[in-house]
């Protein structure tokens, strides 16, 4: 369609009246951070979720069951400075016969499919660690890889992260058409925290970012 189409022009103008009232504050962060119960509830039902223990969660695959605790596994956990311990992951269950989906709590300190603490991975994709300063891993080639994958994850947190704000959170339209990126905002209002807020939103909401590999 063409610029000059008499549809595209009202719309055109439409969209900019949105992208120019939209200004990112505290308040979605705030709201991303506390309602993480929310955004399970209404998600798709993946397998690894970031929610409080001892609650009494919906399942939110078949919304019907409740999640009971089964048993727990164990993973190992890296933090700065290179020591290491493994921990017990919780898994809960659908009490639902024709469900019983089980679902793994993750602590706050983890992120999905990753070894390394969550401040270890976020301090290095920030060059606050410098891999070749540092006397413990993550090497080069893992700090490299960290970085890749948020970059070609970029497009995703953006559209989830509005997505989510808009469905689920109350706000807008204005956020669904304005061209702020929310990572970048993210990262530049929250350093210390931004990947945490970012990973809890979208898993919980029932997304997941793409693997980056070598």
């Amino acid at each position: 369609m063409s610029a000059d189409c008499s549809v595209y022009c009202p719309l055109e103008k439409r969209k900019e009246e949105f992208q120019s009232h939209f200004v990112f504050d505290d308040t979605m962060t705030l709201k991303l951070t506390i309602q993480q119960c929310i955004l399970y509830q209404s998600g798709r039902g993946l397998a690894t979720i970031f929610l409080p223990e001892g609650r009494d969660y919906q399942c939110n695959c078949c919304k019907k069951g409740r999640l009971v605790y089964r048993d727990h596994c164990k993973r190992k956990v890296v933090y700065e400075g290179g020591d290491a311990e493994w921990i017990h992951i919780p898994r809960h269950q659908c009490d639902n016969p024709a469900c019983k989906r089980i679902t793994r709590m993750l602590p706050h300190l983890l992120t999905p499919y990753k070894h390394y603490a969550e401040d270890v991975i976020e301090d290095t994709i920030d060059e606050r660690i410098v891999p070749e300063e540092s006397d413990f891993r993550p090497s080069e080639r893992t700090a490299e890889r960290w970085k890749r994958w948020i970059l070609q994850n970029e497009q995703n947190i953006n559209g989830y992260l509005k997505s989510i704000g808009h469905r689920l959170l109350g706000f807008g339209r204005e956020l669904l058409m304005s061209p702020v990126s929310l990572l970048a905002v993210m990262r530049e209002k929250h350093h210390n925290d931004w990947l945490h807020v970012i990973i809890r939103t979208i898993y919980n909401a029932g997304a997941k970012l793409d693997p980056c590999y070598d």
